[in-house]
């Protein structure tokens, strides 16, 4: 466990890029005081987020294999589908250079 005054993340990874070129991307880092606080905005995220892709959702299914790991399918109007992955974590340094 480390001292930082907010020592639990929910990182957010999308999915871009066309259907056979697809990457996932770190997009953002949040940063939470205590893990049960961390947990449910995990899951608030993986039902509400928007993320780039794809530009209309029609279909969103959330899956959750723990309570720090969510994946989330999201089916665009035109079919294709892009995922995102929501996830709980501890941090335990933090460090300057």
């Amino acid at each position: 466990m480390t001292d930082e005054p907010n020592p639990w993340a929910v990182s957010i990874e999308e999915q871009t890029g066309a259907k056979n070129k697809r990457q996932w991307h770190l997009t953002a880092v949040r940063r939470y005081p205590d893990c049960a606080t961390a947990r449910g905005e995990a899951e608030r995220i993986a039902r509400t987020h928007v993320p780039e892709n794809p530009a209309s959702p029609v279909e969103r299914m959330v899956m959750c294999s723990d309570p720090d790991a969510f994946l989330v399918a999201l089916r665009g109007r035109l079919g294709g589908v892009f995922h995102m992955r929501v996830s709980v974590w501890e941090v335990v340094g933090l460090y300057e250079r």
